[in-house]
């Protein structure tokens, strides 16, 4: 087997962000060419906020760390070496306040090519004020920067991908406050189905019922009248 990998480690950029691994082609077959092999889920989500092209996309992978996370553990986004956000390419995670009196308050689910992140640490470099926990054995690519706001690491062309991604959230945000103060609880729960296809069978009852603002029995009552049709 060829030994592909020389010297393991990294330098930054002038970007900021870290260099990938560098491979030594003079330990390579002359004529030899290692193409890099694109994410394609990870493109695809990264294309729903900015189009950009292969070679950026695949930078950008290279630098993120693959990552497992086991059902009940928690990722931060304002790790101990700085912000981060990880692409989520298996698993489901819950995100989550808690307040004083240990009562949870349910925000958001993330699946499969969606991305955790928290606008705090991303942007300001604070603590991150709502927990992301994993709800299934997940597998995650993570990306960190140190020393604070990770906004600062990507060059200019990645703008448009961190911003879009935050302006979806506070339009996700806007829609939930707007549906507590105009909507009911089965208008609620209709539009979590439509914001999360496919994931209900997923989640627990009470996470569900969480992320209403109801209680269990509230919801197993407005399911049982969709059924009933009444």
């Amino acid at each position: 087997m060829h030994r592909e990998l020389e010297g393991r480690h990294r330098r930054p950029a002038a970007d900021g962000l870290p260099v990938p691994w560098r491979i030594d082609r003079r330990r390579e077959p002359r004529g030899f060419y290692r193409r890099p092999t694109l994410n394609e889920a990870l493109a695809r989500s990264i294309r729903r906020y900015a189009e950009l092209p292969d070679a950026e996309i695949e930078a950008f992978e290279r630098a993120l760390v693959p990552r497992t996370c086991s059902a009940g553990e928690r990722f931060r986004s304002d790790g101990p070496k700085g912000a981060r956000i990880a692409f989520v390419e298996r698993g489901l995670f819950r995100l989550y306040y808690v307040d004083e009196e240990g009562a949870e308050a349910t925000r958001a689910f993330v699946a499969e090519g969606g991305f955790l992140a928290s606008r705090e640490a991303i942007f300001r470099g604070r603590p991150t004020s709502f927990i992301m926990e994993a709800l299934e054995d997940s597998r995650l690519l993570v990306l960190e920067r140190g020393g604070g706001k990770l906004a600062a690491a990507p060059v200019a062309a990645w703008a448009p991908f961190f911003i879009g991604m935050m302006e979806e959230r506070l339009d996700a945000k806007d829609r939930r406050i707007e549906g507590f103060l105009m909507g009911d609880a089965t208008t609620r729960y209709l539009e979590f189905l439509e914001d999360f296809p496919g994931l209900e069978g997923r989640i627990k009852q009470h996470h569900i019922a969480s992320y209403l603002g109801v209680t269990p029995v509230t919801l197993s009552r407005i399911r049982r009248s969709l059924r009933s049709g009444s």
